[in-house]
C-alpha cells in the first residue's frame, strides 16, 4: 500500500486511473529449428504478418495530418515493414538457418537495434529500442497473441507497459486512457515525442517492479513530480486532487494574460517567439500567443525521413510554414546533425566524442551538397515572405566566410535556373566559448544574434548536458555562463543590432526578469512555455530588472546567484 515508483515525467499533469498492465515481451525458444519442407510456408506466414501490421496504419495514419508528428513517426515503421532489405533479411534467416517466422523476425530486429545501440549515441540507441518494439507487436502478429482490447475500456485507465512502438502509442483510445507508464524509454524515444504531443502525463524508464501491481489497482502518475503512486492512500489522493486542482486553475489563469501585449509594467515591448520542429508546432505556438518562430530546427522535420528531401520538397515545406505564419516572424536554423542530433537517411560514422565532432556547421560545411539544397531552398522561400536564417555551432569568422561563400554560390545557381529568391536576415546561434570571444570579428557580416544556451552552458562547463549527474552538478544557470550571455548582447548591441535567446534558459520563469535586465531582447521557447514566461515578463519592471543584472553579474558563486535571484522570484511570488 502507498508505494511509489520513479521515472522521466515527458508531459506535464496528473492522471488518476485504474492500472492496466500490458503483457511483457513474448517468450519463445529462440534456439527452434525447422525441417526445409516447412520454410516456404514460414515465409508466407511472415508475409502475411508485415502485410497484415500494415494494413493496420491506414486507419491511424489518416487521424493526422501528413506533416504532423504522429504521420511522421507512423510512416517511419511502415517504411520498416516495407522495407526490402529488412524483408529480406527476415527471408534469408528462415532459408538459411531454417527458423521459423518469429525467430527470424527476433533475430534481424535484435542485430539491428544492437549496431545502432553500439553507436553510442543517445538518439540511435532510442531508434534501437523503437526497432525492437516493432519486432514485438511483429511477432505477436505471427503468433496469433491478443493484447487487451483497450478500445473496451469503460473506466479512467493508466497503462503500464514495458515499451510502446510509435503505432501502438497512436493506436490507442485516449478517451478513457490518461497515463502512460513505460519502463523503459527516455526523453529521445518517439514515444515521448507523441506523449508530449497529445498532452497524455507519461512517465518513462519507470523503476517499476511490475509484480508490485495488479490490473486494476489505484494509480496516480504525476508526471508535475516524475512519480508514480501505487493503492495511494485517501490521504495521497486528497493532496494529489487539491494539486491537480491548482494545475488546472494555474492553465485557466495563463490564458487569461495570452491576448495581452507582451511587454514589461514600463512598457517595454519583449517579442515573445517559438522553438518549433514542424508545422503542427506553429499552431500551437500561434494557440499559445507566440508572436512567430524563433527557431524552426529543421533537421527535426527530417528525422524520420527514408531519404534526404530535395530542394523543391524542403522550399515547399518551408514555405508552407511561412504562409501559416501570416508575416509573422520565421527564422530557420539550417541543419544541426551530428552528436544527439542524426537522421535515419544519413549513416553518420561513429564518433568517440560527437559533441566535439563533426556536427552542426561542421557538418554542412564538410556535404555541401546537402547544405546547398537546404541554402537554395530557404532563399527561394525568402523571396515570398521575411525569413531570418541562421547557422549553429560558428566558432569563428573563417567558418562564417565559408558559409556566405556558399549562399553566393547558391543564388548563381538559382540566378542560371531562373528562379527567384529574396534576401534572407543572416545570424548565427552562439553557442561556444570561442564564439561568444569571437563574436566582435563576425557582427559586421551579421544581422542578428541568437544565444544557443543549451550547448554553451555544456561547453563552458565541460559536462556533458545528456548525463543527469552532471547537469545537477553544472546548472542551467552560474556565473561563468551569465559573463558569456553578457558579452555577447553587449557587443551585439554596440553594433546596433539585436540579440535572441533559443535555448532552454529562456524558457525559465525564474531567469526572466534578470535576462531583461542584461538587454536580451527577444525570447524563443518551447510553445508550451510561453504564458509562464510571459506572465514574468508582464510583472517585470525595466528599473528592477536592470538593478538584478548588476547585482548578479557580480556574484561569484553559484549559491550567491541562486540566492540573488530567489529574492527576486519571492518578492515576484
Amino acid at each position: 500500500m502507498g508505494q511509489i515508483a520513479h521515472g522521466i515525467g515527458v508531459s506535464a499533469g496528473i492522471a488518476f486511473g485504474e492500472a492496466l498492465i500490458m503483457p511483457p515481451a513474448v517468450d519463445f525458444d529462440a534456439n527452434q529449428r525447422l525441417g526445409a519442407s516447412q520454410l516456404d510456408a514460414q515465409q508466407q506466414v511472415f508475409a502475411d504478418a508485415c502485410e497484415q501490421l500494415a494494413e493496420g496504419f491506414g486507419p491511424l495514419l489518416a487521424q493526422f495530418a501528413p506533416d504532423s508528428p504522429q504521420a511522421q513517426l507512423l510512416d517511419a515503421e511502415l517504411m520498416i515493414l516495407q522495407d526490402d532489405e529488412f524483408t529480406g533479411a527476415v527471408n534469408q534467416a528462415i532459408t538459411t538457418l531454417h527458423l521459423p517466422a518469429h525467430v527470424a523476425v527476433h533475430r534481424v530486429t535484435q542485430q539491428h537495434a544492437d549496431e545502432l545501440q553500439a553507436m553510442d549515441d543517445d538518439y540511435l540507441a532510442a531508434r534501437g529500442n523503437d526497432i525492437l518494439s516493432l519486432g514485438q507487436r511483429l511477432i505477436r502478429q505471427i503468433l496469433g497473441e491478443q493484447l487487451p482490447d483497450l478500445h473496451a475500456l469503460t473506466t479512467d485507465t493508466i497503462i503500464i507497459a514495458e515499451d510502446m512502438t510509435p503505432a501502438e502509442f497512436t493506436a490507442l483510445p485516449l478517451t478513457h486512457i490518461v497515463g502512460l507508464v513505460l519502463t523503459q524509454g527516455g526523453l529521445t524515444s518517439h514515444t515521448a515525442i507523441l506523449a508530449r504531443a497529445a498532452g497524455i502525463p507519461a512517465l518513462l524508464n519507470c523503476d517499476l517492479d511490475r509484480q508490485q501491481l495488479t490490473n486494476g489497482c489505484g494509480l496516480i502518475l504525476n508526471a508535475n513530480a516524475q512519480t508514480l503512486h501505487i493503492d495511494p492512500s485517501a490521504q495521497t489522493v486528497e493532496r494529489l486532487k487539491a494539486s491537480l486542482a491548482e494545475f488546472l486553475a494555474r492553465q485557466t489563469e495563463l490564458e487569461g494574460i495570452r491576448d495581452l501585449p507582451c511587454q514589461t509594467r514600463d512598457g517595454q515591448a519583449v517579442p515573445l517567439l517559438a522553438n518549433v520542429g514542424c508545422e503542427a508546432d506553429i499552431d500551437q505556438l500561434l494557440g499559445s500567443g507566440g508572436e512567430g518562430v524563433g527557431l524552426l530546427r529543421t533537421e527535426l522535420m527530417l528525422l524520420n525521413a527514408a531519404t534526404l528531401p530535395d530542394e523543391d520538397t524542403q522550399y515547399k515545406v518551408y514555405l508552407d510554414c511561412l504562409r501559416r505564419l501570416d508575416g509573422k516572424p520565421f527564422t530557420v536554423r539550417t541543419l544541426d546533425i551530428g552528436a544527439d542530433k542524426a537522421l535515419a537517411a544519413l549513416k553518420l560514422p561513429a564518433e568517440a566524442n560527437p559533441a566535439l565532432g563533426n556536427r552542426g556547421i561542421r557538418y554542412s560545411l564538410s556535404h555541401p551538397d546537402l547544405f546547398r539544397s537546404q541554402l537554395r531552398a530557404l532563399l527561394r522561400v525568402a523571396n515570398h515572405g521575411p525569413v531570418k536564417l541562421m547557422f549553429p555551432m560558428i566558432n569563428q569568422p573563417e567558418e562564417l566566410d565559408a558559409v556566405l561563400q556558399e549562399l553566393e554560390l547558391c543564388r548563381q545557381h538559382l540566378l542560371e535556373r531562373e528562379l527567384g529568391f529574396g534576401d534572407p536576415a543572416l545570424g548565427i546561434v552562439v553557442e561556444t566559448p570561442a564564439a561568444a570571444l569571437n563574436l566582435d570579428s563576425m557582427l559586421p557580416l551579421l544581422d542578428f544574434v541568437s544565444i544557443g544556451t543549451n550547448d554553451l552552458t555544456q561547453y563552458t562547463m565541460a559536462a556533458d548536458r545528456t548525463v543527469p549527474e552532471l547537469t545537477r552538478t553544472f546548472p542551467a544557470l552560474s556565473p561563468p555562463l551569465l559573463k558569456l550571455i553578457k558579452l555577447c548582447i553587449d557587443a551585439t548591441h554596440a553594433r546596433g543590432l539585436r540579440v535572441s535567446m533559443c535555448g532552454e534558459l529562456a524558457g525559465n520563469p525564474a531567469a526572466t526578469a534578470l535576462l531583461l535586465g542584461m538587454g536580451l531582447d527577444e525570447f524563443s521557447l518551447s510553445p508550451s512555455g510561453l504564458l509562464e514566461v510571459k506572465e514574468q515578463i508582464l510583472i517585470t519592471h525595466m528599473t528592477d530588472a536592470r538593478l538584478l543584472a548588476q547585482k548578479a553579474l557580480k556574484c561569484q558563486r553559484l549559491d550567491e546567484l541562486h540566492s540573488c535571484l530567489a529574492t527576486v522570484n519571492c518578492a515576484a511570488d
